[in-house]
């Protein structure tokens, strides 16, 4: 453990905050916090307790993760982690949430894709709820989306509202400092340029496209390698990677994963990925939506292939977003 400053005590396990939550044991750590299992000493109750760690307690980290509890707070749905309390203790912020017992999502290949489809589902209902709230969450990846109970077949809850931030607000943390995580983030986050839920759906499409193909659609040695692929490269289709994925399936993904994403209501892809529960094969689908289907999956397998492909253009840092094409595929 880190050597405390003279007069200064650091918080750790067997610590007890405001004389009521007792740290009892690490559960993890990342660029805005640590999470502690806890106890409520009043409630009698397991919680988790997450600590803004020393190292980054400059004001603006404190306001970020002020920021978090309170947005974070204000939301209140089943896929959702609840926040329970927020304070200070020897000048070190907390918030006190739910204990979530089933790990995090950890993503692997499914076999299970209509555990895939109601685990997007139940993603797009915790979004839906958050942008209602003009909360963009800005950082959506598979550590972040909890399992509570069996892992085949609990609920999710979505945590770790860090980097979310008001709609009004939703462009960098800080000058010069985007945020989020590169695997993840979309072509605008990247830029700079002004976000809305669009980028979280945009996220969700890469979190299915690595649920079912096992692989994430861009990668590369560094961020920055990988961040430029996700603002010119096309997406390989998933089932170029693997044949037996529903074609519907492939369809939401391929439309979520679009450099200009035109639809930002999560409650469309709750009924898309429903749809996919419903459709085996694609002829089950409406003639209008196969058509569809067909010539976007078409197109991007033109693009892959390396046959030219009329992109978006994305504009200069922080500019707007701009079509060079007449057309998008859908």
């Amino acid at each position: 453990m880190e050597t405390p400053e003279p007069g200064r005590i650091l918080l750790g396990p067997n610590s007890i905050l405001r004389q009521r939550y007792r740290l009892d044991s690490e559960i993890g750590r990342g660029g805005m916090g640590i999470v502690y299992r806890a106890t409520d000493l009043d409630l009698k109750r397991q919680v988790a307790v997450k600590l803004l760690p020393d190292r980054v307690s400059s004001p603006d980290a404190r306001e970020r993760f002020i920021r978090e509890a309170r947005a974070a707070a204000a939301l209140n749905h089943p896929n959702i982690v609840a926040v329970h309390d927020v304070g200070e203790d020897q000048g070190v912020p907390f918030f006190v949430m739910e204990l979530v017992e089933g790990g995090n999502l950890s993503v692997t290949t499914s076999n299970d894709f209509r555990r895939v489809v109601e685990i997007g589902s139940q993603i797009c209902q915790a979004l839906e709820h958050a942008h209602a709230h003009n909360i963009v969450h800005r950082d959506l990846k598979p550590d972040n989306v909890l399992l509570s109970g069996a892992r085949e077949s609990g609920s999710i809850k979505l945590a770790d509202l860090g980097l979310a931030l008001p709609v009004r607000d939703s462009r960098l943390s800080g000058v010069g400092a985007i945020v989020g995580t590169p695997a993840y983030m979309a072509p605008e986050q990247i830029l700079g340029a002004k976000i809305d839920g669009r980028a979280d759906l945009y996220a969700l499409g890469v979190v299915l496209y690595e649920m079912t193909t096992g692989r994430l659609p861009f990668m590369g040695d560094d961020p920055l390698t990988i961040v430029s692929q996700h603002i010119h490269a096309p997406v390989v289709p998933p089932r170029a990677l693997r044949s037996d994925i529903p074609r519907a399936l492939e369809a939401v993904i391929i439309k979520l994963s679009q450099k200009i994403r035109l639809c930002d209501m999560p409650a469309h892809w709750i009924r898309r990925l429903r749809f996919v529960t419903l459709s085996k094969h694609p002829t089950s689908l409406p003639t209008n939506q196969l058509r569809r289907l067909r010539y976007s999956t078409r197109c991007h397998a033109d693009a892959s292939s390396g046959a030219r492909m009329n992109w978006p253009k994305l504009a200069s840092f922080g500019g707007e977003l701009e079509k060079d094409a007449a057309t998008v595929c859908f």
